[in-house]
């Protein structure tokens, strides 16, 4: 994924879940926090997909990429973006998720002809910013469907 736009985004910071999670072996703690973590990705995954633009190909959509980030004590978290790899080795597309994003600004030749410029579509994060509470309510209740079905298990 070297290369790739990725935006980190922090999906769950609850303290009252970690100490529910604190008593189960880390095994299983690792367990629920993959499930929910998935579980929380798939409305981001969505947006960013419906956010970008299809172009002639389609492979900037097929190109969407998400992945566990760090994870802390009270926290877990995810990172999306566009992957140079999926977009393929011989593409000329590997500097575009970035330009689409961010934008460029205007260019110009020596000359002082105007070469154009990209407006900036924030694709990624539009997405983030209509699912995060979303991605939060969900990775946080599967969090606690998971200690409570553990919780049971153990009974």
């Amino acid at each position: 994924m070297q290369g790739g736009s990725l935006m980190p985004v922090v999906v769950v910071n609850a303290e009252s879940v970690a100490k529910g999670l604190s008593g189960l072996m880390p095994n299983v703690q690792k367990k629920i926090i993959r499930t929910a973590l998935r579980a929380s990705m798939k409305p981001t995954r969505t947006a960013i997909i419906a956010n970008t633009p299809r172009g002639k190909t389609g492979a900037l959509k097929k190109a969407v990429v998400i992945r566990a980030g760090k994870r802390s004590k009270y926290r877990i978290s995810f990172t999306a973006g566009y992957s140079n790899w999926a977009l393929g080795k011989e593409s000329n597309l590997t500097g575009l998720p970035l330009w689409l994003e961010d934008g460029t600004k205007p260019r110009m030749t020596k000359a002082g002809r105007k070469t154009g410029s990209i407006k900036a579509v924030k694709m990624v994060a539009r997405a983030f910013a209509s699912t995060q509470k979303t991605s939060a309510d969900i990775a946080l209740s599967m969090i606690v469907q998971g200690i409570q079905t553990e919780a049971r298990r153990i009974k």
